[in-house]
């Protein structure tokens, strides 16, 4: 895979001298009357799989993921980040758009299995959105559910992103709670640097997507914003900021 992306020569080589040589050994520890005893298993060759905890793990199972697009063909659309995957399908007809869902996974499962990787059902999970999703089968051994959280933002089937901001309003409800305690023992500074930590980085973040949600969203968002400004400049509730 690593060739039909365009590497080769000393890149391939040193790709190949990362990943092979690598061994596993199965570890077991007994305490029998106080005395500890280790068994270990022969050393097994890995022929698979990346170094657990390494810097290369994620680039090289981008790389490894990267033709997964050109698989499905015009099955689906995937949306890929990392090993975190979801398949877009779309059609003007509900018994299509089930087909469509259907060969879509049945073919991201074959994927998994010719490249032995593992498609963990149990986290996958089905979400229906637009006007025929009452007339939608989900596919067999796939949960259905109305929300679900991808990449930090959770999304519904409504898309009306109230349940995101659900959410979003308590993590900055938890950061307030954490900026009066910095506020009470700890220096301006301290106390501006947990704002943009704790506060700032979650609002902005996919600000782009749910900022387009409804007034009534975006005001809740609004008056935690002021509650936060109020503690950092030590104004009163009641004060304007």
């Amino acid at each position: 895979k690593i060739k039909s992306l365009g590497f080769e020569g000393t890149p391939v080589r040193w790709f190949d001298s990362y990943l092979s040589g690598r061994e596993q050994v199965v570890e077991l520890k007994q305490n029998l009357e106080g005395t500890e005893r280790v068994g270990r298993s022969r050393p097994l060759a890995i022929k698979r799989g990346v170094p657990q905890g390494s810097v290369l793990g994620p680039v090289l199972f981008v790389l490894f993921t990267a033709d997964l697009p050109k698989y499905l063909g015009n099955k689906s659309y995937p949306i890929m980040y990392a090993d975190d995957t979801v398949l877009v399908t779309s059609s003007k007809s509900a018994e299509d758009l089930d087909i469509q869902t259907f060969i879509s996974v049945s073919m991201a499962q074959q994927y998994c299995s010719n490249n032995d990787l593992v498609f963990n059902a149990a986290k996958t999970k089905y979400l229906a959105s637009g006007r025929l999703e009452d007339n939608l089968t989900e596919p067999p051994d796939l949960q259905r559910v109305n929300t679900v959280k991808h990449l930090g933002l959770v999304l519904d089937q409504s898309l009306s992103w109230n349940d995101h901001i659900d959410h979003l309003c308590s993590r900055l409800s938890t950061a307030i709670f954490a900026l009066k305690r910095i506020k009470a023992v700890g220096t301006p500074e301290a106390v501006k640097a947990a704002y943009y930590a704790l506060f700032e980085a979650h609002v902005r973040y996919g600000i782009t997507l749910w900022g387009g949600s409804s007034g009534r969203n975006l005001h809740r968002v609004m008056v935690l914003q002021k509650r936060a400004l109020r503690i950092m400049s030590g104004l009163q509730p009641q004060e304007s900021c």
